[in-house]
């Protein structure tokens, strides 16, 4: 018999100029290095003094070959005088598995990252390991890059060149122990096995305007099983397809509006995670909303400078799910705002630079509140509950920061002040716990040096 390969008379010449193409062009490999102080911890413990630094290395590797581009990242950190709970309370990027040094103090956790990208006229392409942000927000409340980077693929494709349509599907980390198969590792130390979580995503941005675009957002997290087909299906709202499945996956919904000026753009964000139409406006509703407005202005005062504000607000409701396999979390890290649920801020940030030099002030006043059990099962029972009624936590910072920069941008060197004001510092959301009743006004000064990172 014979075989017709016609089909794939092409692939052999792919394969080889790939693979010569990696070899050839353009191709980088850079290290990474960096090192900070913070004279009295800054936001990283709720102490009133006591230093904190951080130092890390690693590097980084980029190529091009035609339509294809790879780059990947690896960074050692280690954290001193740092609490491992203060990430959840920071707009940092959450970190993976924090290990305790076996002698001395302090931990290390590892940053890694990967994506390949596949671009044409019109589309393109990625895979990888990598985080994702979308939204016109500073700090979004959909797809954010406040957790850990996790496995997913996806892709953006310009359908006309006025709509825009963007889809991904992501493996998140659960926290949740899958006890049938952790048993296998019953006599290895403390090794479990989570039970699988995943999200899928995608969105439409519909530019009528050269000055408007409107961006409707819909994710769906899963659990319990591995890769679903129904949502490997982009162009079917996923809200149908869980009631086709039976109702028991997390849908999200958001939709947003931006308006470009000519030196800065306004924009609007509505986050909804659960609504009954009928009950909008009662007393009692299931309007499980977040939302936020924002504005950017370049050229403000003189050239090169940047003014942004944004106010973000997030319900008690929203990303948490009465079957905890659903939670909008990875790594116990919200996907969206970074804050999580119960939440309000106000953040200001100017940038002015010159020369070499970089100029940042920012202003951040945050609050969060409680999260407990009671209240997830309160929820579902369309019990009321008054926001911020129970204990809270409050911290305003203020900030100013000087940078230089040298050797082509690839060294850079800052030093800055923050006023901190914190009101019941070392709050923990999840538990009943009663009020501290502390209330720290501290400064800090921190000093660092980056290499080839931000």
């Amino acid at each position: 018999m014979k075989l017709k390969f016609h089909k794939f008379k092409n692939t052999p010449i792919l394969v080889v100029s790939l693979v010569a193409g990696l070899y050839s062009g353009d191709f980088k490999i850079e290290p990474i290095a960096y090192i900070n102080y913070n004279s009295n911890g800054s936001i990283w413990h709720h102490k009133e003094q006591g230093v904190v630094s951080f130092f890390g290395f690693g590097a980084k590797a980029l190529k091009s070959v035609n339509k294809f581009s790879f780059e990947g990242q690896f960074v050692y950190n280690s954290a001193h005088g740092v609490s491992k709970e203060a990430y959840l309370f920071s707009r940092k990027q959450g970190i993976e598995f924090p290990n305790e040094y076996t002698f001395g103090e302090g931990f290390w956790y590892e940053y890694s990252t990967m994506k390949i990208t596949y671009s044409t006229e019109n589309a393109l392409f990625d895979f990888g390991k990598f985080s994702r942000f979308w939204g016109p927000g500073t700090y979004p409340l959909a797809v954010s890059n406040k957790p850990p980077s996790y496995p997913q693929f996806g892709f953006e494709w310009d359908i006309i060149p006025s709509l825009r349509l963007k889809y991904f599907h992501g493996a998140l980390k659960s926290g949740i122990e899958d006890t049938i198969r952790s048993g296998y590792y019953e006599n290895v130390g403390e090794r479990k096995y989570d039970l699988p979580r995943s999200i899928a995503g995608h969105r439409l941005e519909w530019t009528p305007l050269p000055r408007v675009t409107f961006g409707a957002t819909e994710t769906v997290i899963y659990g319990v099983r591995g890769l679903d087909v129904h949502y490997l299906m982009p162009f079917i709202p996923f809200w149908s397809l869980q009631h086709y499945l039976g109702d028991t996956d997390n849908i999200q919904m958001s939709g947003d509006v931006s308006l470009n000026l000519e030196n800065g753009n306004l924009y609007a964000v509505l986050f909804i995670d659960e609504w009954r139409p009928e009950w909008t406006f009662e007393e009692k509703n299931r309007n499980w909303f977040g939302w936020q407005i924002g504005f950017t202005r370049t050229e403000l005062f003189m050239k090169s400078d940047k003014l942004e504000g944004e106010f973000t607000w997030t319900d008690h409701r929203i990303y948490r799910h009465r079957f905890s396999i659903n939670d909008y979390y990875s790594h116990g890290y919200p996907l969206g705002f970074w804050t999580g649920p119960h939440a309000q801020e106000l953040f200001i940030k100017y940038e002015k630079s010159f020369h070499n030099y970089g100029l940042t002030f920012t202003y951040s006043d945050v609050t969060r509140g409680a999260l407990t059990e009671e209240m997830l099962e309160n929820q579902y029972e369309d019990i009321l509950y008054k926001r911020f009624s129970g204990n809270s936590e409050n911290r305003m910072v203020i900030e100013g920061l000087i940078q230089r920069s040298f050797m082509k941008d690839q060294l850079g060197v800052q030093a800055g002040v923050e006023f901190i004001h914190w009101k019941n510092p070392g709050f923990d959301p999840y538990k009943s716990n009663p009020f501290l009743g502390g209330d720290i006004k501290k400064w800090s000064i921190s000093v660092g040096i980056y290499y080839n990172i931000k």
